[in-house]
């Protein structure tokens, strides 16, 4: 049961134990999907990398609007009330990433590492820079300097957020990842307190290029980054 969704519609993920290798990472893109259906495949992965079944993944995908709660966020941080965010078809999700409050859309592209840190650095914090760092390659790509700001987690331009990051581990394999801000509208984060703070900006890159970008190179490059940060041979 747990490989069901996966072995369903990606049944060339599962491969003979033996030709899986701790330095192989596989890229999936799921598409547009929603928020709950990403947890199961990344959970149902997670047990797989676990087991040996299954190589060090990367999910990437799109979501149907959804405002998730981590673990240390309060739904306070939420503007709008129930029936508001219902009439905007925005669902409200808690959920046992860490972080606090976030939104996710059309325009975003989220990343999602299923990544096997046994054998490695079992360091949470370092991991956290790495995702940083994949994405500050990213922006590099088009031009655009990212930055870190000291004790916060996630991807600065200027003083305006880009990207969100929240992860989680069992057995120290990660999931859920990072949100990259692609396309221009970011209407749904007035919605909320980011992260659980007043008056943060958000900003995207299509808002700082003037140009609308095609997320499918962004998927791309983003992957591509992250093999090189994490030092894995990539395989789509």
């Amino acid at each position: 049961m747990k490989q069901f969704f996966l072995t369903r519609h990606y049944p060339n993920l599962y491969m003979k134990q033996l030709m899986v290798s701790d330095n192989c990472c596989r890229a999936v893109d799921l598409g547009t999907i929603r928020f709950s259906q990403a947890y199961k495949i990344q959970h149902e992965a997670l047990l797989s990398v676990r087991d040996g079944t299954l190589e060090n993944t990367l999910f990437f995908c799109r979501h149907y609007d959804v405002i998730t709660i981590g673990r240390s966020g309060s739904i306070s941080s939420v503007l709008k009330d129930a029936a508001y965010l219902r009439d905007k078809k925005i669902e409200l999700v808690f959920t046992d990433r860490g972080g606090d409050v976030t939104y996710h859309g059309a325009s975003q592209l989220v990343a999602y590492p299923v990544f096997d840190l046994r054998n490695g650095v079992r360091d949470i914090h370092l991991f956290l820079r790495r995702l940083e760092e994949a994405v500050i390659g990213m922006l590099a790509f088009y031009g655009v300097l990212g930055v870190r700001k000291p004790g916060m987690t996630g991807v600065w331009v200027d003083d305006a957020k880009i990207c969100s990051i929240g992860v989680a581990f069992k057995q120290w394999i990660s999931y859920h990842g990072v949100s990259v801000n692609i396309g221009p509208d970011l209407e749904a984060f007035s919605y909320i307190n980011p992260c659980g703070m007043k008056n943060i900006r958000m900003v995207s890159l299509s808002n700082i290029l003037g140009r609308d970008v095609d997320i499918t190179q962004a998927k791309s490059v983003l992957a591509s980054e992250f093999a090189k940060i994490f030092n894995l041979v990539l395989i789509k």
